[in-house]
């Protein structure tokens, strides 16, 4: 509004600006000068980087050392340069990322992708590894350049099928005329599945956790996880787990779906049907890893403790007894702490669930002897969302008292 009232003053009213006495117009700039130079200004500024105080502190100087108008025209000339710059610098971001066997190569492009980032962009995609899996993700783009499609498009069609790279495409508008552009999803299937060892599917869920800790999730698009899951599941692993609306555990490992099984009772404590569920997961569905995985602050083992047995929470509690019993030695040890002896009960409560699950299943202990399936007893801590895996990672003292019968 400011700026159209100034173009009809000059266009319609210039001699009647004419008549305005030059020293009040030098009196309304002197006064617009220093409140410009406020200190809390320039530091406001400074803070915020600078892309932000170069162009501004070049302009004030420019007005001071020339007039208003050549000042501003100096200063905009300069801030078009960081724009223009900051756009050919940072037109997207890379990364890597191993999700079960495979790695994929993720490129996201930023929110304005014009046409001096096409350079860039073609650089880094004709030099991606032969066999790659790469996504280019256009969804946060509120516009990308014309330019820049012809090379998403030449990739696409030639460069792609000639050097064996699994493309998607995704987050294209309508407008682009480009269509969005899916080669794979990353989704287990039977043949990754199989590939997997007990101790990598470990070393994955601990990536994962990790990720998830540092607020660093991997992309799921789920939904063509959806559609290439439709068909079957081949999860890596089945986790015991204990029902905490803190605990799911999809979201501690950073899993997509079909990632993990997972069975979830107050307590991760083990009944029949839960050791019947562990047997379908590796017997019918081939999941290589059992997980039991207790958590900080367990409402279930605090009950345990406290003797809460009403109505049919018993059924509980009671399995977590042992656990208890077991840790008594420990209660005065910690008896300043009522915090570290819960803990102390749940991590015995979880090695109990972990050897219960063996004991009670001929055909899972069996599985372990072969080396088949592992099993790993897991701790969350709720408060800082880090999973801890216990010690006897793969193998227990159960485990080889079941070689030395089969020898």
């Amino acid at each position: 509004m400011h700026g159209l009232l100034l173009l009809v003053s000059v266009v319609a009213l210039t001699p009647f600006l004419n008549l305005i006495p030059l020293a009040s117009l030098a009196a309304i700039l002197l006064v617009t000068g220093y409140k410009l130079t406020k200190l809390s200004i320039f530091k406001d500024m400074y803070q915020r980087g600078w892309d932000q105080f170069i162009p501004f502190a070049i302009t004030i100087t420019a007005i001071v050392f020339t007039d208003l108008l050549i000042g501003v025209l100096i200063g905009l000339a300069v801030s078009v340069f960081f724009i223009l710059r900051s756009n050919f610098k940072n037109p997207f971001t890379l990364e890597k990322q191993k999700l079960h066997v495979d790695e994929t190569i993720r490129l996201e492009l930023s929110n304005q992708v014009s046409f001096f980032s096409k350079a860039n962009i073609k650089e880094t995609l004709w030099n991606i590894p032969e066999g790659s899996k790469v996504i280019i993700d256009a969804s946060g783009s509120d516009y990308v350049d014309q330019d820049v499609l012809e090379v998403i498009s030449d990739f696409k069609n030639v460069a792609a099928p000639q050097r064996k790279v699994e493309l998607n495409v995704i987050g294209l508008k309508e407008k682009y005329q480009l269509n969005d552009h899916v080669q794979f999803v990353n989704v287990l299937d039977r043949e990754k599945q199989q590939k997997l060892k007990p101790q990598e599917i470990i070393t994955l869920l601990k990536d994962g956790n990790e990720r998830f800790v540092n607020g660093k999730w991997s992309h799921k698009y789920f939904e063509h996880q959806i559609n290439a899951t439709s068909f079957g599941q081949h999860p890596m692993a089945v986790v015991l787990s204990c029902i905490d609306s803190r605990t799911s555990p999809e979201l501690i490992f950073d899993c997509g779906i079909g990632d993990l099984l997972s069975i979830r009772i107050a307590g991760n404590i083990v009944s029949k049907e839960i050791t019947g569920s562990i047997e379908l997961a590796c017997q019918e569905i081939k999941t290589k890893l059992i997980v039991v995985m207790g958590h900080s602050k367990c409402g279930a083992v605090s009950s345990a403790i406290h003797g809460l047995n009403m109505n049919n929470i018993s059924s509980v509690t009671q399995k977590i007894q042992p656990a208890i019993r077991s840790s008594a030695s420990q209660k005065d040890l910690y008896r300043l702490s009522d915090k570290k002896y819960a803990e102390a009960v749940t991590m015995a409560n979880i090695k109990n669930s972990v050897d219960e699950i063996i004991s009670s299943s001929d055909y899972i202990s069996g599985l372990l002897v072969e080396g088949k399936v592992g099993i790993v007893a897991a701790y969350y801590d709720t408060e800082t969302g880090k999973v801890s895996f216990h010690p006897y990672e793969l193998h227990t003292r159960e485990i080889n008292h079941l070689v030395e019968l089969a020898v």
